[in-house]
């Protein structure tokens, strides 16, 4: 049987979809509907800091990152990302590894339908980033004949899947003002062995070569 394991963010589902969703209910809390969260999100590393200085100061920082971490995202998964799901699971075991903190991955997880799966946060296995490979040798250990792992981020998605000797696909087609897929300069054990740039690319790619 095999272990199919995919990432959550800019994976599954465009990340900047969960940014967009973040500040719009911010601004509709807030009452600063004048703002368009747009331009606000494009400075993605002091967006929080702009809202309140906005807002006057009138709420503070931790205020702003705690309503943003429980808020219930509008996130939809990537195009047919359903139907490749259906056609998964039923030859495997799906789980999601995915780095952040463990109550807004469990938000996300839950608003894409994916709850019924195991959600593997670094809560649980005490690491803060994939890098340090908990989740992965964990799942290495399970009873299956083959690992598959498709994520998107060479910087710290492949390296274990590569080293335990799973199969690694890398999946694109996400590009957006907080995230791109410019070629990096990185070892070979921190790229993938495959690369897909849609979902249905993807689906071919791991049907031709599990169910043929």
């Amino acid at each position: 049987m095999v272990c199919w394991v995919f990432d959550l963010d800019d994976t599954v589902y465009p990340e900047w979809d969960y940014l967009i969703s973040g500040i719009t209910h911010l601004i509709k809390l807030l009452d600063v509907e004048a703002i368009d969260p747009f331009t606000l999100a494009r400075n993605k590393s002091s967006w929080m800091e702009d809202l309140v200085k906005i807002c006057g100061n009138k709420v503070d920082l931790k205020f702003v990152q705690e309503v943003y971490r429980c808020h219930s995202p509008n996130i939809n998964l990537r195009h047919n990302m359903d139907l490749l799901i259906s056609d998964l699971t039923p030859i495997g075991d799906l789980y999601f590894i995915t780095d952040g903190d463990h109550i807004r991955q469990i938000k996300k997880a839950s608003r894409l339908g994916l709850l019924g799966y195991p959600i593997l946060t670094g809560k649980s296995f005490r690491e803060e980033s994939k890098l340090h490979g908990n989740r992965f040798k964990f799942l290495n250990e399970q009873d299956y004949t083959s690992f598959v792992y498709v994520a998107d981020n060479p910087r710290k998605d492949f390296f274990w899947p590569n080293k335990l000797g799973w199969v690694s696909v890398q999946l694109r087609g996400l590009d957006s003002p907080i995230h791109s897929y410019e070629d990096e300069t990185l070892p070979d054990n921190f790229m993938p062995q495959q690369i897909c740039n849609t979902v249905e690319e993807l689906r071919e790619l791991l049907l031709r070569i599990y169910v043929a």
